[in-house]
């Protein structure tokens, strides 16, 4: 018996019995065919509906770049936002681990032979370090770190590459996978920027029919905001290929559960709304039309001025 993927089949019992769903959770079903004009209209939709916040932004020679992070925070609590953009970035070993973790796999797909999960961890992290150049890099914060705290960092990396190769199948090279693929389109003569880093990306178009599948690599629980990151990348594969991607999945390490979505049109209008959105804010902030609203909620665990906002969650709150 065989798990047919295209031109990926494998054994079943090559596979465990949480590799083989991940199999076909991510490459079984009918790709869809897009229209060939859907990429220029979708631009052509984006760039009318910007262009008055385009032409605010060149009077004041000014210009936005949104990312999947920014666009989360203007749509959750814009005083988050505001506090995070004027917060200098600082790492920690719980945003170091994730970085290095996803490093690891990375590293993993293009290795002649699949070394154990901490020799991966232990190596990412020492190659990592090697790149120390005092301006605030993971290279600069992992060599501050003692013996023990780089001991503890290493055994929390080897744990999400260990449960990540546990759930995950491995990827055959037909497959074409690209980790840490970035996409970006600039819209309106470059006043507004979209920017974004796909964990994962599988497969390829074929002509107007959708091929790619997008991969987000998450630690924690399920969040709806996971699936509109995965649209806004969806819709940023679109400008730039002009195809848009067959699937999107968000898969957890901690739980191994992948949780997947099917590309059309309506996904791509919700994450194109979203855009719209966001510029529509983000501008307002800009020209200080209005003091940033406060939204209580998870990101409060994060939020630099949490400590003296007085709408903000207690974090026992959150869980």
């Amino acid at each position: 018996m065989t798990v047919t993927t295209g031109a990926y089949r494998a054994a079943v019992d090559e596979l465990t019995p949480q590799q083989a769903k991940v199999v076909a959770a991510l490459r079984q079903g009918d790709r869809r065919q897009f229209s060939p004009s859907l990429a220029r209209d979708l631009r052509s939709h984006l760039e009318d509906e910007l262009a008055p916040y385009a032409r605010m932004l060149a009077d004041r020679d000014d210009q936005i770049v949104l990312s999947k992070r920014s666009i989360e925070q203007l749509h959750t609590c814009e005083a988050f936002h505001v506090a995070d953009e004027n917060t200098p970035f600082q790492w920690s070993v719980p945003v170091a681990k994730g970085t290095i973790a996803h490093r690891a796999v990375e590293l993993a797909g293009f290795l002649p032979s699949m070394p154990s999960p901490a020799e991966l961890a232990e190596n990412t992290i020492g190659r990592l370090a090697a790149d120390a150049s005092g301006s605030g890099t993971i290279a600069d914060f992992l060599i501050t770190l003692t013996d023990t705290e780089r001991a503890e960092l290493t055994s929390e990396v080897t744990a999400l590459v260990s449960a990540h190769f546990d759930g995950f199948p491995p990827l055959p090279k037909s497959w074409k996978p690209v980790y840490e693929g970035r996409v970006r389109a600039e819209l309106c003569v470059d006043r507004i920027t979209l920017a974004g880093k796909v964990d994962l990306t599988i497969g390829t178009p074929q002509g107007n029919t959708a091929g790619r599948v997008l991969v987000d690599l998450k630690t924690g629980r399920p969040s709806a905001t996971h699936l509109h990151d995965l649209r806004f990348y969806a819709l940023l594969e679109t400008l730039r290929s002009g195809v848009p991607p067959f699937r999107l999945a968000s898969y957890y390490l901690d739980s191994g559960a992948l949780h997947p979505e099917d590309v059309d049109e309506s996904v791509l209008e919700v994450a194109v709304r979203r855009v719209i959105d966001a510029v529509d804010t983000k501008l307002a902030l800009m020209q200080s039309v209005r003091e940033p609203a406060t939204t209580p909620g998870p990101q409060c665990r994060w939020c630099p001025i949490a400590h003296r906002c007085p709408d903000a969650l207690d974090e026992r709150d959150t869980d």
